[in-house]
């Protein structure tokens, strides 16, 4: 974890880099992010270096069209995380930065689950899929949103029985998992009463 003087110093970077950067170009802002605390994890915590590594990460965001990509994706599904844990999905934004900073500052194993997490959905935006939405000071995650991380932290025994299902196909089913379930459920017991059925007129005979 990071002391408070190292989490000042990234926050204060971040502002730094990020300072003509509008509030609404969500994917260049969360990757740098993303970048400047993954070297700051590495152990590369000089000021310079932290500036150098934020600016370039702006400058190949906002290149690909502000995705952030790889890192930003990581980032995206930490949010969605966070989010799931609050009562109706809903977070106030300081909340919710001070949550990503504690996250964050959490070691390798965090990092390291986020990007098991993202590379089981490899195309992820939050907001433009409809994952999370903008409300009243905050962010909230939507049923979809709910749904897509479930898939994403399915056990591999049921990622392989989504293999055959394409990415993009894997999100917009997601909310509908659940109906599913309780329809095999519902075949399930009718074939159990069948052969319950079967057994008894068996006995009979």
């Amino acid at each position: 974890m990071f002391d408070p003087t190292t989490t000042a110093l990234l926050r204060a970077v971040f502002d730094e880099v990020c300072e003509d950067v509008s509030c609404y170009e969500t994917g260049a802002r969360t990757h740098v992010a993303s970048r400047i605390l993954e070297a700051a994890t590495n152990g590369d915590t000089s000021p310079e270096r932290l500036k150098q590594v934020g600016r370039e990460a702006l400058t190949t965001s906002r290149a690909c069209g502000g995705s952030g990509r790889k890192a930003g994706v990581n980032f995206q599904v930490t949010v969605l995380k966070i989010l799931v844990s609050y009562p109706d999905g809903f977070a106030l934004m300081a909340d919710l930065k001070r949550d990503l900073a504690i996250l964050a500052t959490s070691g390798r194993d965090w990092a390291e689950r986020t990007k098991r997490l993202a590379a089981r959905v490899p195309v992820l935006d939050i907001f433009s899929q409809g994952l999370v939405e903008r409300l009243n000071g905050g962010w909230r995650i939507t049923e979809k949103g709910r749904g897509v991380l479930e898939f994403m932290e399915a056990r591999p025994a049921e990622m392989r029985t989504e293999s055959a299902v394409p990415a993009t196909e894997s999100l917009d089913s997601a909310q509908a998992s659940p109906d599913l379930a309780a329809r095999r459920s519902g075949r399930s017991q009718r074939v159990q009463r069948r052969r319950a059925a079967r057994e008894r007129a068996r006995a009979k005979a």
